[in-house]
């Protein structure tokens, strides 16, 4: 059966990671595809014929299928061309799936998200559904799906209601966002950990569109629908990655099978489960550099050296090398 729902390609400047998703969205034949792609950094010999490469693989279509681009001459970078190619999306569907070009799912994962986007499609309670589950397989969980606070996306559908009141720029006060933080992460370390994150995307520090998607959910209280099998295979974990540079556990993490029998559970969220999520999916990023130099504001950072030289010359007496 053909894949009823739309779904947004997002590509850019790997081909061989392209084909092996494009091969899994042509197994599902959606009936409507649309293709955003990036363009070519400047400051890269030879990326705009990466870019026309990887481009040219959209153009192997070879089922009854109605497709919509939208091809960048320039580089927008990963936050403003993502950001504006879900939003090209919503402008054409009221709903549909998203994948990037380094996620590769499972024949599962579309009937997942289309059995949920109809399930859920008039619940404003519900945000998002994802295809991921970090957890490793030997902690299995006997429900097949979960209620989250947090949004997933390597894989993920939602409804162009979300989209619309996501707030790219995070506009308010910071006392305003505080409290929603706060909110949704009563623990000191959690809140603390996700204010941090959200200082830095004000601050330009964090090049992103996901956190302020989940944010944004969280100020109009809306959980997320999770299986409990993970769904879908990251493959862009490596040097040539933009944010996923680093060796995690996650990154093992195959996409299975779900069993098609997808019962009405209550929505509830379970306070384990969130908290080892937060440690295992999202601490998990304290482990590389990456997510090190985005959190440390330089200028606090001088601040700090600053204050420590002072106090030393103030403890050394005065002609002491």
């Amino acid at each position: 059966m053909r894949l009823q729902s739309p779904v947004l390609f997002i590509i850019f400047d790997r081909p061989e990671l392209t084909q092996r998703v494009f091969e899994a969205i042509r197994e599902a034949q959606p009936a409507r595809l649309y293709v955003a792609a990036d363009g070519p950094r400047p400051s890269r010999p030879g990326e705009d014929e990466i870019c026309r490469r990887t481009r040219m693989i959209i153009e192997r279509i070879d089922w009854p299928c109605e497709v919509n681009r939208l091809y960048h001459d320039r580089n927008l970078g990963c936050g403003p061309a993502v950001n504006g190619a879900i939003t090209w999306f919503f402008e054409h569907e009221p709903e549909g799936i998203i994948l990037e070009d380094d996620c590769l799912p499972s024949r599962s994962f579309w009937t997942f998200c289309q059995v949920m986007l109809d399930r859920y499609r008039s619940d404003d309670r519900i945000g998002s559904i994802s295809g991921d589950f970090f957890f490793p397989r030997v902690l299995r969980h006997e429900r097949p799906y979960i209620f989250s606070k947090y949004v997933q996306i390597w894989g993920w559908a939602t409804w162009r209601r979300v989209w619309q009141q996501y707030d790219y720029h995070l506009t308010g006060s910071e006392e305003e966002w505080a409290a929603i933080i706060r909110h949704h992460n009563p623990l000191d370390l959690e809140f603390r950990y996700w204010w941090e994150v959200f200082r830095c995307m004000k601050r330009g520090l964090i090049n992103t569109w996901d956190f302020q998607l989940m944010f944004s959910c969280w100020k109009h209280h809306q959980v997320h629908v999770a299986p409990t099998r993970n769904l879908v295979e990251n493959l862009g974990y490596g040097n040539d990655a933009t944010h996923t540079i680093f060796e995690s556990p996650i990154a093992d993490l195959r996409a299975e099978e779900i069993d098609a029998e997808l019962p009405r559970l209550p929505l509830e969220i379970n306070p384990e489960l969130e908290l080892g999520t937060f440690f295992y999916r999202f601490l998990d990023s304290l482990h590389n550099t990456w997510i090190l130099h985005q959190a440390i504001d330089v200028s606090e950072k001088l601040s700090g050296v600053r204050w420590e030289l002072e106090r030393v010359r103030k403890l050394v007496p005065a002609g002491v090398a």
